[in-house]
């Protein structure tokens, strides 16, 4: 098979990422704890870290507080908190304020694509992106960590809610993603980009032959998008992982989870 190719980073991150989560979920504070673990990856020397190797650690790493982040939520309840706070139309108006904001300091601000690499783009060690490998530039990746939470938030917040069938389909996203690759290679195979297709660089096609692509492409992710096929796929593609995230009855503040989850459900039971 060889290496895999860039776009699948992401399933080997999110095999990682499932390995670790629920060993990681017993710390006190798998958060902090998964916020300097990314911090402390920039400086890794080792070859692994080099850059864009065939499984690269510190995108994984640098990641992680991300999926520690929402299996938190998830395990202790902030999700229905933020669902709350989420439909406030202040909180809608404020969102939007953020996101404008950050926008037009975007579009006026002259940073090289270099320079923000080095914050917004986990994908090496501080060894390889920077000459002087200053331990300052940890204070820049924390601050854009915390920059990034609320601005994906804000983002959440304004995406529409009304059920439609790309909001179906949308929640079987990953299933189009993984099994479109069997497709390319099948294409690959049949040698429809050509015999001087390296994975690298796509060389130019007559313009019949890129409409015939284009076809496949989009038929591709129909045909896998479709609600009731990817509904189906999806138990391969993404099994049930809700077990992982149910409180621990050994732990604390599992305990604590569990007594308002069922303060809850006594509540709602005795109402009319």
């Amino acid at each position: 098979f060889g290496p895999p190719a860039f776009i699948l980073w992401y399933l080997q991150s999110l095999m990682a990422w499932l390995l670790m989560i629920p060993a990681w979920m017993h710390l006190k504070t798998p958060i902090f704890a998964s916020i300097i673990l990314a911090l402390v990856t920039l400086y890794w020397s080792d070859s692994l870290f080099a850059g864009e190797t065939s499984f690269s650690p510190t995108r994984t790493l640098e990641y992680f507080p991300y999926f520690v982040i929402g299996a938190s939520a998830k395990k202790f309840k902030y999700d229905q908190k933020l669902r709350q706070l989420a439909d406030d139309p202040f909180t809608s108006l404020v969102c939007l304020a953020l996101l404008s904001g950050s926008l037009s300091f975007a579009l006026g601000t002259q940073f090289a694509e270099e320079e923000i690499s080095i914050y917004a783009y986990p994908s090496a060690s501080m060894h390889q992106k920077t000459h002087d490998h200053g331990w300052y530039y940890i204070i820049g990746r924390a601050g854009y960590l915390a920059f990034s939470v609320p601005m994906i938030f804000a983002v959440v917040v304004l995406l529409p809610t009304r059920q439609t069938h790309f909001s179906k389909a949308g929640a079987c996203s990953l299933v189009p993603y993984v099994l479109h690759c069997y497709v390319l290679l099948f294409a690959l195979s049949m040698g429809l980009y050509g015999k001087r297709f390296t994975g690298e660089k796509v060389p130019q096609l007559p313009q019949g032959r890129q409409m015939e692509i284009f076809l496949i492409a989009t038929a591709t992710l129909v045909f896998f998008s479709h609600p009731p096929i990817a509904s189906i796929l999806k138990w391969f593609i993404m099994p049930p992982m809700d077990w992982m995230f149910e409180p621990d009855q050994t732990n604390k503040r599992g305990k604590k989870v569990a007594a308002v989850d069922a303060k809850h459900e006594a509540a709602a039971a005795t109402k009319p």
